[in-house]
């Protein structure tokens, strides 16, 4: 049968920074295997023959048009429109079985929402309405699946004081940078963006533009190129010292750093002295990390019961068979 290729991408709740400092902070996790993915793409159909110009999608027998999705999606290019769609359908097939969750936990889904609102805003990342219609629903499902998982665990506080306890030492932070970085192959462009941001005094809003327009590190580009915190292990001691060193606890570090023949804009966020993170400061994370496979396992058998009954047809675009 012919298929369509189907990406998807879903915003993760596991956070792990807490073990050591990383070089990369990436919230996107797939948990669906190939041969899930390809029965959810086996059950979606394209048809070419409607004549409703604005219809854009079926799923599970109901239209959705353009005038449902917020206007930014008639602006998007075919290739565009192919990422957003693969997100949107994906996560409604999910959402649609689970509504009466999403009702049950509607002040944690908003909370969520904010956060991450919040979280982006901090890294100087703007979102449009179709960006932040896919942050909901991401946020949505991930908020539904951690907090289905935390009711079989009756005891998670204990839980979470015997894993601070057993691994205290890995809670001593050295030294470290939070930044954000534009990834380029070419030295000569990396040098000339550079000084375009430097003779602009760029803030972080203009550097996070600057990132979606030029970056080569994709994984990053929807986060402002953000990084995370850094050690000297993650750019190298001379590096990390010279940037610690330097006069600029916050804006556009003025050096190139080169790594795997790649350059790389740096964006001090933040300097952060070397210190011993608290229970109280991990809680929520070492949670997250204790329930990540069963937060996995549950988004996987949730995937999977949606794909049985899904009936997709997908108008708006022509799919390449």
């Amino acid at each position: 049968m012919k298929k369509i290729i189907l990406i998807v991408a879903i915003i993760s709740l596991l956070i792990v920074g807490f073990f050591s400092i990383k070089r990369s902070s990436l919230k996107g996790v797939d948990d669906i295997n190939s041969s899930s993915k390809q029965k959810l793409i086996s059950n979606t159909k394209v048809d070419r023959n409607i004549t409703k110009d604005n219809l854009v999608v079926s799923i599970h027998g109901k239209d959705i048009t353009k005038d449902d999705l917020p206007k930014e999606y008639s602006e998007l290019n075919y290739r565009q429109k192919k990422k957003f769609l693969s997100r949107y359908i994906y996560l409604k097939v999910v959402l649609d079985r689970l509504e009466d969750k999403q009702r049950e936990y509607k002040g944690e889904i908003e909370k969520a929402i904010e956060k991450e609102k919040n979280r982006l805003k901090r890294l100087g990342v703007e979102i449009n309405p179709l960006e932040e219609l896919l942050l909901k629903m991401d946020a949505s499902f991930n908020t539904i699946a951690f907090n289905e998982v935390l009711k079989k665990h009756k005891n998670i506080d204990r839980e979470i004081e015997e894993f601070y306890k057993k691994s205290e030492k890995n809670f001593n932070m050295p030294d470290s940078l939070e930044i954000s970085h534009i990834s380029l192959k070419d030295k000569n462009r990396a040098e000339k963006i550079l000084k375009e941001l430097i003779d602009k005094n760029a803030t972080i809003e203009i550097f996070a533009k600057y990132v979606k327009e030029y970056s080569r590190d994709y994984r990053t580009v929807a986060e402002g190129g953000y990084v995370g915190k850094v050690d000297k292990k993650g750019i190298g001691d001379k590096f990390f010292k010279e940037m610690w060193d330097s006069n600029i606890s916050k804006g556009i570090y003025p050096k190139l750093l080169e790594q795997k023949n790649y350059y790389h804009i740096l964006y001090i966020i933040d300097k952060i002295p070397a210190y011993k993170k608290t229970l109280s400061e991990e809680r929520d994370n070492i949670e997250k990390f204790i329930l990540r496979r069963e937060i996995r396992k549950w988004r996987v058998e949730h995937f999977r019961e949606s794909d049985k009954n899904s009936n997709v047809k997908v108008y708006d675009i022509k799919v390449n068979f």
